[in-house]
């Protein structure tokens, strides 16, 4: 058991720990896909909103969803400082907890303090399918965090599946900003 673990833990470090179990049970599918080009006809036939976080391919899945006609708006840190309507919409999230498009694709800049609800919405406004393209365990919780629902909605979750040479390129990414930051830290000594 966790708690009793971690209650030995604070008598030997005179610290005290919590352990909070998550629940999950609102989560009525899970799937996982290999590129979003399959996600297309599922979102056209879906009546209600969607929530896609992608790092990495927001302009990408804007361009599909705008080739199959649907309503969306791609929102990253430089696009909310960078592009009125984005800010806009920004703002519309903070203040009303919802978004007015269909799609919401965002980078983590909204994984942590934005809440986006479905409490007392007619279904068309409810975000009941949400897609996660990240691997980070802490930045994935968040971002399914975002989804404030009432206890009767079940979430349709949708992970994006990583081949081999995804990893390896954002390894090697990584590895390069890592590389960059160091080198940045021993120049300003």
């Amino acid at each position: 058991d966790v708690q009793k673990k971690l209650d030995v833990a604070s008598k030997f470090l005179n610290v005290k720990f919590y352990y909070l179990s998550r629940d999950y049970s609102y989560i009525e599918n899970i799937y996982s896909f290999d590129d979003y080009s399959s996600l297309i006809e599922k979102i056209k036939k879906s009546n209600n909103k969607w929530l896609i976080f992608s790092n990495f391919e927001g302009e990408k899945i804007k361009k599909m969803l705008k080739e199959a006609d649907i309503d969306c708006v791609f929102m990253s840190r430089e696009k909310i400082n960078s592009n009125d309507e984005v800010n806009d919409e920004y703002n519309y999230i903070i203040d009303n907890e919802t978004f007015r498009p269909k799609i919401l694709i965002s980078t983590s800049v909204l994984d942590n303090g934005v809440n986006i609800k479905n409490d007392g919405r007619n279904s068309s406004d409810k975000v009941l399918d949400i897609v996660i393209d990240s691997f980070d365990r802490t930045e994935f919780i968040q971002m399914l965090g975002r989804i404030r629902r009432n206890s009767e909605d079940k979430i349709n979750l949708y992970i994006k599946k990583y081949s081999v040479d995804d990893l390896k390129k954002l390894l090697k990414n990584d590895v390069k900003s890592l590389l960059q930051r160091l080198q940045n830290d021993l120049l300003d000594k």
